[in-house]
């Protein structure tokens, strides 16, 4: 009887101690919460041309805090240590035994926007086990993640993708989102400033513009469609007797043409989205150039030292032919 009552109070333990949840520690990755937070603040500003009203900082302790206070409210994470401490060897053990956790915050309107803010929890133990989900009910939030890292269920994705390493899929991750904002740096440097388009138009007649009345001009249009202002300075030609001379960069003759804009006098800031236009005789030294050799309308301008170049395009006037006698 008293080897049945022992059995009996050995199974009542074994199961009472079966039944006892599985301790877990989860540690913050508060570089990772930073880093993305900085990321994230910096294509708000690309985009919005705002700044985020906290610093990744700020933003990577409320996220913190906040974790912090859901997990007190929930019941599934009493048995969940959740610690921010920097690794050492005094916790290096736990690390490798326990869980990553680490937010990807979203932004709008300049702060955090929870309800596009993500979790994501590895297991740093085996490298094959992640969860994820969003970061819009805290306390929801931590229920998840404290149920995970217990093992009691949960969302805990085993696929192909998990065994790849999470680790290493996080550290392709990082690095391919730093190349982009890289590449997007490089493109908004060189997109920046004053952009000219530049036309010249021959053998243009005008009308109600007295100065001119009776005369071949030549047409020149600017139009700045960059994000910032320029100065037109000049608007001149450069001669070139033959390809040789023009493939040596060497013009036999340079011009400048004087006042060529009475309601847009040089120098003339051209703002963006402004188009400046100019008018330049075109006598018959200009047809000449034009018709012999090579000659470029030349437009100069503050923003660089290069000057823009039109081709001037005339055609040859076909001679008439002889009439025969009768």
């Amino acid at each position: 009887m008293r080897l049945q009552r022992f059995i009996l109070w050995a199974l009542l333990v074994g199961s009472l101690s079966g039944c006892q949840k599985q301790k877990a520690t989860v540690f913050l990755d508060s570089a990772w919460n930073r880093d993305y937070a900085m990321n994230a603040c910096e294509i708000y500003k690309r985009n919005y041309k705002a700044a985020c009203f906290k610093t990744p900082e700020q933003i990577s302790t409320e996220l913190r805090l906040r974790f912090a206070s859901a997990i007190r409210q929930s019941a599934a994470c009493k048995d969940v240590t959740v610690s921010d401490e920097p690794l050492g060897q005094q916790n290096m053990k736990a690390f490798e035994n326990g869980w990553s956790l680490s937010f990807n915050v979203g932004i709008d309107g300049g702060d955090i926007d929870y309800s596009n803010s993500q979790w994501q929890i590895i297991d740093n133990k085996t490298k094959k086990r992640f969860g994820e989900g969003p970061l819009k009910d805290a306390v929801e939030a931590a229920t998840r993640i404290c149920t995970v890292a217990t093992g009691q269920g949960g969302s805990v994705s085993q696929s192909s993708l998990a065994f790849a390493e999470p680790t290493k899929i996080v550290a392709w991750w990082g690095a391919i989102l730093s190349t982009i904002v890289f590449l997007w740096d490089i493109y908004k440097h060189k997109m920046a400033g004053p952009r000219l388009r530049f036309t010249a138009q021959t053998g243009m007649e005008t009308m109600n513009i007295p100065m001119y009345e009776g005369m071949t001009v030549i047409l020149a249009n600017v139009t700045n469609y960059g994000d910032r202002s320029t100065t037109i300075t000049n608007l001149g030609y450069l001669y070139f007797k033959g390809r040789r001379f023009f493939r040596k960069k060497i013009p036999d003759k340079a011009a400048i043409v004087p006042n060529p804009s009475v309601a847009q006098p040089l120098p003339f800031e051209l703002k963006p989205g402004v188009v400046w236009m100019g008018i330049a005789i075109q006598d018959p030294q200009i047809e000449e150039w034009a018709t012999n050799g090579i000659l470029d309308m030349m437009l100069y301008h503050s923003h660089s030292q290069k000057p823009l170049r039109q081709r001037v395009v005339i055609r040859k006037k076909k001679s008439s032919a002889p009439m025969n006698p009768h």
